[in-house]
């Protein structure tokens, strides 16, 4: 993977920056832990959806179960990881996630962290002005 060569020429260079990348976590089970042996400090991860067929419609890949496994791959590798979510009304809703790893959800949408949960450690979900 070139990535990782990338990410590690730029952190020996200056070890100091804070090394992040956007993805839709699909190849993070595969690839989180030689990234961060790399130096990659944080990753944006791209879910618009918990619900399997919603996911499909959006995305075009049967692939919900993988990002998931994506997040959970760089949170177990103590990456920091923001979630990124474009909400469809009517259409798609994180709630469910949000529940499931302790992530609260307000009543303008803004996405409010947990810090109590033990998954949260290292998740960063931080409110869009946009919602």
């Amino acid at each position: 993977m070139l990535l990782d060569i990338l990410i590690k020429m730029i952190s020996d260079y200056a070890p100091s920056i804070d090394l992040a990348i956007t993805t839709n976590g699909f190849l993070l089970p595969k690839y989180a832990k030689k990234l961060k042996e790399a130096g990659l400090k944080r990753v944006n991860i791209s879910i618009d959806s918990l619900d399997k067929d919603t996911f499909l419609k959006l995305t075009k890949k049967d692939a919900l179960q993988d990002v998931l496994k994506g997040i959970d791959s760089a949170l177990e590798q103590n990456l920091g990881v923001k979630l990124n979510s474009v909400i469809l009304e009517g259409i798609n809703d994180i709630s469910d996630y949000s529940k499931i790893n302790g992530i609260i959800l307000n009543d303008s949408n803004d996405i409010l962290r947990t810090p109590s949960h033990p998954r949260m450690k290292n998740l960063d979900v931080i409110p869009s002005p946009y919602l």
